[in-house]
């Protein structure tokens, strides 16, 4: 019995301590400044970790027809160049000011499955910029979220085989 309030004791003041830090402001929110290095890792594990996890279960439409590729590079450069910027073409205002910044597609979309590329357009990221483009397609031109995701993601695939990581521009 005395292990167990030993144990309670601990949790409440873990709790305690976490209240006080939450409502101290010490951790600078701000989007001018970097997350700590323990605070990246923390994110960018868990956002690998969920996003995998939630992909398992994407079916991927086929994104062979062409009428999906050639809606799909109107959909990335309206959609996705202002922030991820593309080939010859550095973000735009909106993308430049985002912390996290949004990740040159090049490089960071090489390691992702079509799945999980397909799941990140879909629903977007927390606390990052990334949309959840699900939610807008009904203004969008192609209308119903299926086709236009399925062709910005057939816009992305072919773009990352010719693109170089790099500096843009």
């Amino acid at each position: 019995m005395k292990l167990l309030y030993g144990i309670l004791a601990t949790l409440f003041a873990l709790v305690l301590g976490a209240l006080a830090f939450a409502y101290s402001g010490i951790y600078d929110v701000s989007a001018s400044s970097a997350h700590s290095a323990p605070v990246r890792w923390l994110l960018h594990t868990t956002y690998h970790a969920s996003m995998a996890r939630r992909a398992e279960a994407v079916t991927v439409p086929d994104l062979t027809a062409e009428r999906l590729r050639l809606a799909g590079a109107g959909d990335f450069d309206a959609m996705c160049a202002i922030c991820h910027g593309a080939p010859g073409r550095e973000p735009g205002a909106l993308g430049q000011g985002l912390n996290p910044a949004a990740p040159d597609l090049a490089e960071s979309a090489r390691h992702l499955t079509d799945a999980e590329l397909f799941w990140e357009t879909k629903h977007g990221i927390r606390m990052t910029g990334m949309p959840a483009w699900a939610r807008l397609t009904t203004t969008r031109r192609c209308g119903r979220w299926s086709r236009s995701s399925a062709s910005c993601l057939a816009s992305i695939r072919p773009r990352i085989r010719t693109w170089s990581p790099g500096p843009r521009g």
